[in-house]
């Protein structure tokens, strides 16, 4: 998280301007899902608040604890700068309302496997979008390095994947595809070893996609061979999006 961003928050916090933090907390916890000090900052301002804010509150303690609960150890991570991503004092916080919610929640309360998927999904699609508007910008440099900077501190290999499927179509889109070659080994290798193909047809499908085009983009013969290789396993996942990819099979 960038220095500037923290002096802010950190400057509310001490004036207790609780309705400009929990606004410029809330603002930022899509760009940084992991930075759990800005959960204890719109935590801190709803409770601080007023009775009418009391609701908000209950419910972003609840999505905060099932959040830890889902990753166990998170709040010991620290990002690729070594920013923690939680404060000693939201890490006390954290123990707080963790207990809270085991005490006083069902785990049939919490948000569904499928709900939390979409939740990341939706950030990665954001950032992406924002990254695409850079490069078209003429900043393919900021584009690149902001998907870079997420998947550095993701948390999960299917999240790198997400992040990795940004980064090759931005480089694709900004006609700089063999920097996206780099990127597919671990992409194919995601897909492999978590056999999307069986458990997740979707998302191997689009993988399988990404790396077809950012091959045949190749002038390498050992690269074109290969996107052959992955469309033949795109024809197995799905025959039509294949002919859509190279109609004269």
């Amino acid at each position: 998280p960038p220095a500037q961003v923290k002096g802010i928050l950190e400057n509310l916090y001490e004036e207790q301007n609780w309705e400009s933090l929990v606004k410029a907390a809330e603002a930022r916890i899509g760009e940084f899902i992991y930075w759990l000090d800005l959960h204890f900052y719109a935590g801190q301002s709803l409770a601080s608040m007023g009775d009418q804010y009391e609701k908000a509150h209950e419910e972003l303690c609840r999505e905060t604890a099932y959040f830890l609960h889902r990753f166990p150890g998170i709040e010991s991570m620290e990002f690729s700068d070594g920013t923690p991503f939680a404060s000693e004092e939201t890490r006390k916080w954290l123990q707080g309302i963790s207990l809270a919610a085991s005490a006083s929640i069902s785990e049939d309360a919490y948000p569904s496997e499928a709900a939390l998927k979409q939740m990341v999904q939706d950030v990665v699609t954001a950032e992406i979008n924002k990254a695409r508007g850079l490069a078209k910008k003429r900043k393919l440099v900021e584009a690149i390095s902001l998907l870079q900077d997420h998947l550095r501190s993701a948390y999960s290999d299917r999240e790198r994947l997400l992040w990795r499927l940004g980064i090759c179509q931005v480089l694709l889109e900004g006609k700089k595809g063999f920097l996206a070659v780099p990127h597919l080994d671990q992409i194919l290798h995601y897909v492999d070893t978590y056999c999307l193909e069986q458990w997740e047809p979707e998302l191997a499908l689009k993988a399988l996609k990404m790396t077809w085009a950012a091959l045949s983009t190749s002038a390498n013969t050992e690269d074109k061979k290969r996107a052959e290789q992955v469309l033949g396993r795109i024809a197995r996942l799905d025959a039509t999006e294949a002919l859509k990819l190279k109609p004269r099979l």
